[in-house]
Order: structure tokens, then sequence, then C-alpha cells
């Protein structure tokens, strides 16, 4: 029997994927999903539950979340930590605290919470590290052509702001998704 391997994702929406895989085509150095921009919840894990007790776990979280409004318009040089002494340039949150990342922050420790028994990470330096909701935008770039790609993206004004309305359970094989099984949020809380 082979070990069943996935992620928890948000997805961009469409128009906004697209156009930072244009981007991303057309500037050098850059990188981008061929599956899709996503902000990760939970990197690649293996789940240590039959399927739908692992899909019963996310979803009682899910079901107490509602729609989240997300801008990512901060652009950062970090560690890339799939290379020691290389960076990555992500867009993430502006240091403000927003309420939508509050709740996605909180979402995520609430589904990392919850599902923490039933998996084992499959990088588990990254599942130990803050969580920093983000797009990656490169890796495995030198300090000064990180400060570059920041240039490049700044100049092509490269922010997603968006709402989320789903999370998805990626199904993965050689890490590239074969199946996706999503998750609704709730509708938007009502105004006061």
């Amino acid at each position: 029997m082979t070990e069943s391997r996935y992620g928890l994702h948000i997805l961009l929406p469409e128009i906004l994927d697209r156009r930072f895989a244009h981007w991303a085509n057309e500037t050098p150095g850059a990188s981008w999903p061929e599956w899709g921009g996503h902000i990760t919840l939970l990197a690649s894990f293996i789940s240590r539950v039959p399927e739908h007790e692992l899909i019963a776990a996310i979803g009682a979280v899910i079901d107490d979340h509602h729609v989240i409004d997300v801008h990512l318009t901060q652009l950062a040089v970090v560690q890339d930590l799939t290379r020691e002494g290389y960076r990555a340039v992500f867009l993430t949150t502006p240091a403000q605290t927003r309420s939508g990342l509050l709740r996605l922050k909180a979402l995520q420790g609430e589904l990392n919470e919850a599902t923490l028994a039933l998996r084992t990470d499959r990088f588990p330096d990254m599942a130990r590290r803050e969580y920093l909701p983000h797009l990656t935008l490169a890796l495995g770039l030198s300090e000064h052509e990180a400060h570059q790609m920041v240039s490049a993206a700044r100049s092509g004004g490269l922010v997603a702001e968006f709402y989320v309305d789903r999370v998805w359970l990626f199904c993965l094989d050689d890490g590239l998704p074969v199946r996706r099984i999503p998750f609704q949020l709730s509708s938007p809380l009502p105004l006061a």
C-alpha cells in the first residue's frame, strides 16, 4: 500500500493566477506553479488515517469559519528553506494587523491543531515555523537576485487582494496534485 500524501491550500482566483503566471513567464528567475498560485495552509504531509477521517477533521474546522478577505501586498526577501544560503521572494501581508490576516492565521492554526495527530509532515522544519501567509514568487536566488526580483515585482504592481471562500485538500503524487477536494467556508459575517 502506498502512503497517501496531501497538502491543504487556498487557490488564487483564476484571473489573479493568470496575471501572476504571465508575470513569472516574463520575469527571469521568477517561478510559478504549473497547477496554480496558492497560499499553503498545511504543507505536504502523509496521512496516518483513512482519507474520510482526515476530511472530517478538516471539515469540522472549516464549518466554523467565514469567508476571509486577504491582502497580499508586501514583498519580502526570506531565507529559502529548500536551499541553504539562498533566498526566496514572497508576496505576503503587510505588517499592520488586518482582521483578514488574523482570521487566516486562526484558520491555519486550528487546521494544524485538528490534524496534528492525523498526519506526518514531510517537511517538519517548515511546519514548526510561525505561519506566514504568502505567495512564492521565486526560489533559489542570491541576495542580489532576490532584491532585483523585488524591484521587478514592484514595477509589475504585483498585489493579490481577494476573498477566500474555499480551501482545497490536494491529494498529491510526486508533489503534484492529482485530485482536489474542496471545503466551502461559511458566508461572510453579517454587518453589525
